[in-house]
């Protein structure tokens, strides 16, 4: 029974393989070198092409002047063993990166041990090789090669990659120092006569004039203070913030933190409510590192806070983690999304663009720097919010040890 022409199918094309692997056959015994080198020729899709050695010397000027893939070696060569072979073959050609397949009529594990550490893949007792045993160790021992070939490639590359992130980080660093010095100089001049404007060494001003004078002033002094934001960043990031810690009153430190926010707490009509508790003891701390962490915190609660809400500020000894005290600020403030909790203390990361005239907007750097100094302390910062209720950022600082 014939079928019609539309039905006939052609047989299925058998691919090539995308790369033909030499394998160097080492052994001075030409019989069983001409069988091993048959059952690596003999294939249906060409994977293998064979090459051989009949010593040791033989092998490694092969692998010196040759793209080998894979060397089968026989262990027990006239002029050297199998694991001396290997490792002269390592030291001859430091570059090559072939798979090596050791094969011996012994079949002893010493032998087997010996050779591994030498540098094998695989182990073939020569008594059981056939084609099949013998094209699967060659493929496995190519395959195991060529992925940690392709590990220790993928780590060359991360380690560049770091090396270049990390020259870029110095550049960066490099670059807010010079900024800072070359604008702030220049920035503190512009201050400086303006100041003279404002008490009228130059001569009386009318009201107007006053407050330009003053808004001038002020921005002035907001620039200083995002250039030190980044240069302060920057130091902490790369270590060079070293603390100068003594034994200090908690009390008096929060003390000093409130003060320097209070002229934007009543600008803003907002009411501060402090609560520290008798017990709180004295800290190994940097007070004015602290100082900044507290009033950094304080200040981005201003920012995000509405005229005439609220803020508090309570301090105790931690219930929540044994020897710590805990800094807790609230305020009824604007809160932090869900999805942007997680980023609030990121560098350069803003929740909004919120802000008022007198605290600024800011560059995102006052969280960073407050948790980059307590960490250093440390000690933890942690922060939970509900959109629209407010927020609370939580400082705990170690009892008894310091950084």
């Amino acid at each position: 029974m014939s079928m019609p022409a539309s039905e006939i199918r052609p047989p299925a094309p058998v691919e090539a393989p995308t790369q033909v692997r030499n394998i160097l056959v080492v052994d001075d015994d030409a019989a069983f070198r001409y069988l091993c080198v048959r059952a690596i020729d003999n294939q249906e899709h060409g994977a293998f092409r064979s090459i051989e050695a009949a010593s040791a010397q033989e092998a490694i000027e092969a692998v010196m002047k040759r793209h080998i893939d894979c060397a089968l070696i026989d262990y027990n060569l006239p002029d050297a063993d199998g694991a001396t072979l290997m490792r002269e073959i390592r030291a001859a050609a430091p570059n090559w990166s072939g798979a090596m397949v050791v094969m011996t009529a012994g079949g002893s594990e010493i032998i087997a041990t010996e050779a591994i550490r030498a540098g094998a893949v695989d182990y073939i007792p020569k008594g059981s090789i056939s084609q099949v045993s013998l094209q699967r160790a060659l493929t496995n021992a190519i395959e195991k090669v060529d992925l940690q070939n392709s590990i220790v490639e993928s780590n060359s590359e991360l380690a560049r990659a770091y090396e270049q992130l990390q020259k870029r980080s110095d550049e960066i660093a490099r670059f807010y120092h010079r900024v800072s010095h070359e604008i702030k100089t220049p920035l503190t001049a512009a201050r400086m006569f303006m100041s003279m404007l404002h008490e009228g060494l130059a001569g009386e001003l009318n009201d107007e004039q006053v407050t330009i004078v003053s808004q001038a002033i002020k921005s002035c002094d907001e620039l200083s203070s995002h250039f030190d934001d980044l240069i302060e960043c920057t130091r902490l990031e790369t270590g060079k913030v070293v603390l100068h810690k003594d034994s200090e009153s908690l009390q008096q430190v929060v003390g000093r933190a409130v003060a320097s926010v209070t002229p934007a707490v009543d600008a803003k009509s907002l009411e501060l409510s402090v609560d520290l508790s008798e017990e709180l003891p004295e800290l190994s701390i940097d007070g004015g590192r602290i100082v900044q962490v507290i009033a950094n915190v304080l200040g981005n609660a201003v920012k995000f806070t509405e005229p005439g809400g609220s803020l508090a500020l309570r301090a105790q000894v931690s219930n929540k983690l044994k020897g710590f005290v805990e800094i807790a600020v609230s305020d009824s403030g604007i809160g932090i999304a869900p999805e942007d909790i997680e980023n609030v203390f990121e560098r350069l990361y803003q929740v909004s663009d919120v802000g008022d005239s007198l605290m600024g907007a800011g560059l995102g750097l006052g969280l960073t720097i407050a948790k980059e100094i307590v960490e250093l302390h440390l000690g933890t910062i942690e922060v939970s919010s509900e959109l629209g209720e407010g927020t609370t950022f939580t400082i705990y600082l170690p009892i008894d040890k310091a950084a």
